[in-house]
């Protein structure tokens, strides 16, 4: 799976960015124009996959006000990602981060075949047709555990 797009809404200096990412990447630019901004948002969304962000956070020494941009009102990080298998099928995940309550209070997660729904502690799965998956539901079920994102 191989990253092909991040948006960053409201994460630092990030309001409303969006970064393709083709094969090859380099960032290259003068000092302060948000190089490492970027790597941060990076590697916050890649801490939030691994169920590690609480951590990753403290290590960094952020508090709850750290991670949002002085350039907006929302109290909000809002994320969007793009990726594709090595077949080029899609693969979308989206979301809106709460720094205050250190999780997401909503999540969309879309690949070929499935549709992965979270909102306010519950979420929902559907199958899309034809995919041979035999799951569709289309009630909210209560997350059983303490969910970050």
């Amino acid at each position: 799976m191989r990253l092909t797009s991040v948006h960053a809404g409201n994460f630092k200096s990030l309001t409303a960015f969006t970064l393709d990412l083709p094969s090859f990447c380099c960032l290259v630019g003068v000092n302060g124009v948000g190089k490492s901004t970027v790597l941060q948002f990076i590697d916050f969304l890649s801490q939030q996959v691994r169920g590690e962000l609480d951590q990753r956070l403290d290590q960094r020494g952020w508090g709850e006000g750290d991670m949002l941009s002085r350039l907006d009102s929302a109290k909000t990080v809002t994320f969007k990602v793009k990726a594709a298998d090595s077949k080029g099928r899609g693969v979308f995940w989206s979301g809106t981060y709460n720094p205050y309550h250190r999780h997401c209070t909503a999540e969309h997660l879309q690949t070929f075949d499935a549709e992965l729904t979270v909102r306010a502690g519950n979420y929902s799965i559907k199958s899309k047709p034809g995919s041979g998956g035999t799951r569709n539901n289309s009630d909210s079920e209560s997350i059983p555990f303490t969910y970050q994102g």
